[in-house]
């Protein structure tokens, strides 16, 4: 053997070494990670055009602005801190408290009541830094883990009543939901399979659309067939509940550099977002075969690989994209909070009741802008090193075996 024949030789048995070592000790499917520092501006105003007197301790919209302004949830892949919090430019004390469902809220803590007389207009500013340093770990070793229906406890599912089980939101036609319930229902009770039939009944009857400014119920969309994200992940949320497997509603915004969004409300609400968008989508609870549980989450109207029809169908290639590719796991999504759908829709549509009855208009202008990132730490995975280290010794075995050679074909 030629001295050229040796050293391609010894690099082709590195080049094996490494792709052993390559394959052997990285996973087949690399997580996604979402790694955004991100400040995010909000002013909202509360106008008194009517002809009353309000103070924030009445129960209106007045009190909401001074003492419920809802923060973003602080966890494992994102944290949120507070960099200004003013009422008229002026810094007010304030302290940071949760509701009934852990969601962060900020609270000033004022000396005495604030009145806001007919013509008077009061706004607070909060600016926060949210940090997100997201990884997709929902992968098919994951989602082929899942188990049955069966393997949901009792307990565990009386913790997510239908709505249903909650005063005012009975209707006709709930009797019809539920029967479609059943009818995507998992002939083996396989959960995962269930869920997918659900996602695929969406996608083949309901329309994107946006139909009002509150919420729609369950029974309302399904009669229409046609609503935007928060509209149609309540519904999802029903159908899933009505089988016992758990679901919850997640709320956020999603930082989408470049857009503006400019709408007005019956000139009773006026919002004007920049580089954000809200977003609603479903965290749903799965059983695995070992016994453990996993939240999951399952979005219908903004997910990779999202196409839609002439007649506004959100569709997939694969239903499972709606949890793989939820937003929430590649966007720079910023989780606001997780509400049950009863709270959420009262809250919603107190909101609306409120303006019309008190004479009390709201604006909102809110602005996200990216921030420079900390360096992120650099952790090496031991077979990593190992790949690196062949492919650094690659060049020098091949070089040895050649000199090798050589010298013996000049002692010959």
């Amino acid at each position: 053997m030629r001295s050229t024949e040796a050293a391609k030789a010894a690099a082709l048995l590195a080049v094996l070494l490494l792709a052993h070592v390559y394959l052997s000790s990285t996973p087949q499917a690399v997580p996604t990670v979402v790694y955004k520092r991100l400040k995010f501006e909000a002013r909202s105003y509360v106008m008194n055009v009517g002809d009353r007197v309000w103070s924030d301790l009445n129960n209106t919209i007045l009190h909401s602005l001074l003492h419920e302004q809802y923060l973003f949830l602080n966890s494992s892949d994102q944290t949120c801190t507070i960099e200004e919090a003013t009422i008229n430019g002026n810094a007010a004390p304030y302290k940071v408290q949760e509701d009934d469902y852990g969601n962060p809220y900020l609270n000033f803590t004022l000396s005495k009541p604030f009145t806001l007389k007919p013509g008077d207009v009061v706004y607070v500013r909060i600016v926060l830094i949210i940090d997100i340093n997201r990884k997709n770990r929902i992968t098919d070793s994951l989602l082929n883990q899942t188990s049955l229906l069966s393997d949901i406890p009792e307990d565990v599912k009386a913790e997510y009543p239908t709505l249903n089980a909650s005063p005012g939101f009975q209707a006709e036609n709930l009797s019809a939901i539920y029967a479609l319930a059943y009818s995507l229902r998992d002939p083996d009770g396989k959960v995962l399979s269930t869920i997918i039939n659900i996602l695929k009944w969406f996608e083949e009857n309901i329309r994107y659309r946006s139909i009002k400014l509150e919420p729609q119920l369950p029974s309302e969309l399904f009669s229409r067939k046609a609503g935007d994200c928060d509209d149609q992940i309540l519904l999802f949320i029903e159908l899933c509940r009505a089988l016992g497997i758990p679901a919850r509603l997640c709320i956020g915004a999603i930082y989408t550099p470049g857009s503006e969004d400019r709408s007005s409300y019956y000139a009773l609400i006026n919002y004007t977002y920049i580089n954000v968008g809200w977003h609603a989508w479903a965290e749903v609870l799965l059983p695995l075969a070992n016994g453990s549980f996993v939240w999951v989450p399952v979005d219908l109207t903004y997910f990779l690989g999202l196409k839609e029809t002439p007649e506004r169908h959100l569709i997939s290639e694969d239903p499972l994209n709606h949890i793989k590719g939820a937003a929430v796991l590649w966007t720079p999504a910023m989780v606001a909070a997780r509400l049950p759908p009863d709270e959420y829709i009262n809250e919603s549509r107190s909101f609306i009741k409120e303006l019309n009855q008190t004479g009390l208009h709201w604006k909102e202008v809110q602005l996200v802008t990216e921030l420079e990132m900390p360096p992120i730490e650099v952790q090496v995975h031991w077979g990593q090193a190992t790949m690196l280290l062949a492919l650094a010794l690659a060049p020098l075995v091949a070089f040895a075996v050649m000199v090798a050679r050589s010298r013996r074909e000049l002692k010959s």
